[in-house]
């Protein structure tokens, strides 16, 4: 994010508009590149979008994705219908995981796996319990066990 005193150049229009700093404050996604060309990227479509999206991976991604959003008269109708697309939501998810997992407040995907087979061991372990003293009591009361 650009300091406070940044001005950002206006849009060559009749109109003169430029990028808000408040927008940065709406969105956290949002990112303004002032190098070589000038406009406005999702920082986390950029890092974590596929190449191509919808029913069979046919639409290719251009809107704030590879390509840069210049014209601001828009803009905030044009963020927020961003955010409602579906591979602008897995990118912020794909993200949130990723910053989980480099801050090591989540762990790795094998201890995840590890964990979840040692939780499966100790339920399988409850239930052969009570199969266990069932058939105990069959075998103290001398009862046949059929079927088995």
């Amino acid at each position: 994010m650009p300091e406070k005193t940044f001005k950002f150049p206006a849009s060559e229009d009749k109109r003169k508009l430029k990028f808000q700093m408040q927008w940065f404050e709406r969105f956290s996604w949002l990112v303004y590149m002032s190098t070589g060309q000038q406009g406005a990227l999702c920082i986390y479509c950029v890092l974590f979008a596929r190449d191509c999206t919808g029913k069979g991976s046919h639409q290719q991604l251009k809107f704030l994705v590879t390509q840069l959003l210049t014209k601001w008269k828009d803009a905030v109708h044009d963020f927020k219908h961003h955010s409602e697309i579906q591979y602008h939501k897995s990118s912020v998810l794909l993200a949130d995981n990723f910053m989980k997992m480099y801050n090591k407040s989540q762990p790795n995907i094998i201890s995840q796996i590890d964990n979840g087979y040692l939780a499966q061991i100790a339920e399988n372990r409850k239930r052969l319990i009570s199969i266990i003293e069932t058939i105990k009591l069959c075998g103290r009361q001398e009862l046949a066990l059929k079927g088995m």
